[in-house]
C-alpha cells in the first residue's frame, strides 16, 4: 500500500460520515473501533454484518480498542462531530487516507451504516465506480449494498 496521502471523499446529501484508516503497507478488512466511535458500534456492526452477507463470507471482523492511535496493517474507525461541506448541497460524509502506519477511517456522529461499508470498500481498497446503483458509488444512500463481480473477488481473496 504505497498509497501515502491519496484520499477518498465520500458525499451524502443529507447527514454526515468520516472515516480514517490506518494501516501499514497493505489494506485490510480487520476493522477497530476506537473509544470516539464507540457510540456509533451498532452502525458499525449493520455495516459490517451486511458486507460480509454481500460477499457472501465472514472477510470484515470488527472488535474495539482502547486508544485513538493507529494500529499497523489494520483499518481504526474514528468518529467527530463534523467533516465540513463538499458542496452547497452534499455535506461531507466520508474520508480514507492509507499511510504508512495504516488505514483511519473517521466518521461523523451521524454516520448511518450504508455511508460506513462505503468507507470500509476503501479502506479494503475498493473505489469509486460509476455504478449508483452500487455501494462504491461516490455518493452513498441508505440501503445500497450492491457489489459488483470484481469487488467481490477482491474482497473474498482478502479472506
Amino acid at each position: 500500500c504505497s498509497l501515502d496521502g491519496l484520499r477518498w471523499i465520500c458525499t451524502l446529501t443529507a447527514g454526515s460520515l468520516v472515516f480514517l484508516c490506518a494501516c501499514g503497507y497493505d489494506t485490510s478488512t480487520r476493522i477497530n473501533v476506537a473509544p470516539s466511535a464507540a457510540d456509533k458500534m451498532d452502525e458499525i456492526l449493520v455495516s459490517i454484518d451486511r458486507l460480509n452477507e454481500e460477499i457472501g463470507m465472514d472477510v470484515y471482523s470488527v472488535q474495539t480498542v482502547d486508544s485513538e492511535d493507529a494500529i499497523d496493517g489494520q483499518v481504526i474507525v474514528r468518529a467527530q462531530s463534523d467533516l465540513g461541506e463538499n458542496s452547497l448541497h452534499e455535506t461531507r460524509v466520508g474520508r480514507t487516507k492509507k499511510t504508512h502506519e495504516g488505514v483511519v477511517v473517521r466518521i461523523t456522529r451521524t454516520a448511518r451504516a450504508c455511508a460506513i461499508a462505503h468507507e470500509l470498500g476503501h479502506a479494503a481498497g475498493l473505489e469509486h465506480v460509476d455504478d449508483p446503483t452500487n455501494l462504491m458509488y461516490r455518493i452513498t444512500a441508505p440501503n445500497r449494498w450492491g457489489l459488483n463481480s470484481s469487488q467481490l473477488a477482491k474482497l473474498r481473496a482478502m479472506d
